[in-house]
């Protein structure tokens, strides 16, 4: 039997307003967190989690609006805006005229966080600037290809969307790339920060070590990837060596997500040596 419920709870720092969404399906728990800080809000949560979210940002003067990526937990509420508020909406500008048509997604998607409703979206520039900072946007691909994160100059911390979400990985889409986040990543590590806010682990008053945590994982986990892969292992064999454990989101996704996915792209291009 298939049970949704969701909820939401109200969180700040010193800078930022926080918003943390909760849906509960099936005995599975995920979230997901959107952020105000200085006028800006970043990400719009999701149309199952609606409610909540037009009834927290009611209490907040927000000017524009900065769209990690893409995908339905983090622009469920943009449509809603769009027709609201009439503040302009940022997303990479490859995703400008996707977002101007309804969503289409799995069916198990769109029981868990809904459908993204059709909105306008304006290009994000390399900078931008909200009431008193300076932002960078920083092209972070890997989790998807129009994923970016925002770096605020002034204050040093940095919004990473779905670059992070776990140090330790164990499942990702079919459509992800792990070494395009390895090097989204590293580029990150470039700019001058220590806090990082994540829009599904929350607040990371630790994030620069928690990212470099999650480089050294892949790291290691992609050279013993290529070292099991040059011993002529099949790549379904690599995966249950190296995470001997399945998850339930791989049946629940039907295998939209999956282990096998952090491999396959991990060892993408890697030549085989001759016996």
């Amino acid at each position: 039997m298939l049970k949704l419920e969701t909820k939401y709870e109200k969180n700040s720092t010193d800078l930022v307003e926080m918003l943390e969404g909760h849906v509960y399906i099936n005995g599975a728990h995920l979230s997901v967190f959107t952020y105000i800080i200085d006028g800006v809000l970043i990400d719009t949560s999701s149309e199952t989690l609606l409610d909540g979210f037009t009834n927290w940002i009611k209490n907040y003067k927000v000017d524009q609006v900065f769209i990690t990526h893409n995908h339905e937990d983090h622009t469920g509420g943009a449509a809603w805006i769009d027709k609201n508020l009439c503040i302009p909406i940022y997303i990479h500008p490859m995703s400008v005229e996707v977002c101007k048509d309804l969503e289409q997604t799995p069916t198990y998607r769109q029981i868990t966080w809904g459908r993204r409703g059709a909105f306008n979206a304006q290009p994000f520039s390399k900078q931008m600037t909200s009431q008193k900072y300076t932002w960078e946007i920083i092209e972070t691909p890997g989790h998807t290809r129009d994923h970016l994160s925002f770096y605020c100059v002034e204050e040093k911390i940095l919004f990473s969307g779905d670059l992070f979400v776990l140090a330790h990985t164990k499942a990702i889409l079919s459509t992800e790339n792990m070494q395009d986040t390895l090097a989204s990543l590293r580029k990150v590590l470039t700019y001058d920060f220590e806090e990082v806010y994540c829009c599904h682990a929350g607040y990371l008053k630790n994030g620069r070590e928690m990212l470099q945590e999650k480089i050294r994982y892949l790291e290691q986990l992609q050279e013993e990837s290529k070292v099991l892969y040059n011993q002529k292992l099949p790549i379904a064999d690599i995966t249950q060596k190296l995470f001997p454990k399945k998850y339930a989101i791989e049946d629940f996704s039907n295998g939209e997500w999956a282990s096998t996915h952090i491999i396959r792209s991990l060892i993408k291009d890697t030549p085989t040596k001759s016996s």
